[in-house]
């Protein structure tokens, strides 16, 4: 009967070493990600804390649907050009509903944001085209506490940074799902670099398109 990894070992599969130095001097060296987890799975990260990673949460079918209804939308074609961002208040389209109520938020957030109807009546919709990433950046405050944000496609490691030191990076996998709340959400900034290739644990990922869908809800003096 195989034995289980210690818990800190998962950690560092999910999560990745805490420094530069670590990776460099080939300290850790671990198979596949998918070699370790091969179902979906909550993880609280160790260090941000209020940020849970949902690993594997949206199935390839619902994944798949979510894609053809975008794409049937035309959400990144607008006045005769492409564009490469989606915004949508209020009612959402059906697939962002029913992808809300798959979240595990009774675990992941505290029974004031768990609780609130609706969890979320705002969403953005990001197109990376191969290489592209995002400045790290704190969701604008006209925003409550809670955030999810679905990864589709292409996979890409988040950096995420406090106080202009504090690193930690995550690798996101189509299917993924992160959860923000508290100083995740407030404290910690979060971005991709721009590449055209990641390096996660000396595997090497190249990018592709990737479409990331963030769902958040909108503070009533705001609405």
């Amino acid at each position: 009967m195989a034995r289980s990894r210690p818990l800190d070992q998962v950690f560092l599969q999910l999560f990745g070493p805490e420094s530069d130095e670590e990776v460099e001097c080939g300290v850790y060296v671990f198979k596949s990600l998918n070699r370790v987890l091969d179902s979906r799975s909550i993880i609280r990260h160790p260090t941000v804390t209020g940020l849970t990673l949902c690993k594997a949460w949206v199935s390839k079918d619902f994944q798949a649907s979510v894609l053809a209804a975008v794409a049937a939308e035309g959400w990144f074609e607008g006045h005769g050009m492409s564009t490469n961002q989606a915004m949508r208040f209020g009612g959402l389209p059906e697939w962002a509903v029913q992808l809300a109520a798959l979240l595990p938020v009774q675990q992941a957030f505290p029974a004031e944001i768990a609780s609130r109807q609706p969890l979320f009546d705002q969403l953005i919709a990001n197109s990376y085209q191969p290489g592209e990433g995002i400045k790290a950046h704190i969701d604008l405050l006209r925003f409550a506490d809670g955030i999810c944000i679905a990864s589709f496609c292409s996979p890409a490691i988040m950096h995420f940074t406090r106080d202009g030191c504090q690193r930690q990076s995550l690798l996101l996998e189509p299917g993924d799902v992160l959860l923000l709340c508290g100083e995740a959400r407030y404290a910690w900034e979060h971005g991709i670099d721009s590449c055209q290739e990641d390096v996660w644990q000396s595997r090497k990922i190249k990018r592709a398109r990737r479409m990331s869908v963030t769902l958040r809800k909108l503070l009533p003096q705001h609405a």
